[in-house]
């Protein structure tokens, strides 16, 4: 995704692993692919420049919901 792009988010929408999802951290709003682990959730950018982030499973940290489409800014 780029800057310009939108997105549209299924809230809600029970996210699988692998899938990007829309989050929220510390009124933080992130677009991430989601990994459900044992004890935490990894979210990792499809970009390298950015490291992963682990969640603990429960805590402020939120899914909004899954990404169902992207519209590429012309």
């Amino acid at each position: 995704m780029s800057k310009g792009d939108r997105v549209l988010i299924s809230p809600g929408t029970k996210v699988e692993n692998g899938q990007i999802a829309a989050t929220v951290n510390d009124h933080r709003k992130t677009l991430k692919r989601v990994h459900f682990e044992e004890d935490h959730i990894c979210l990792t950018s499809d970009n390298p420049n950015y490291p992963p982030m682990f969640w603990k499973k429960e805590g402020d940290s939120k899914i909004i919901g899954r990404v169902v489409r992207v519209v590429k800014r012309v």
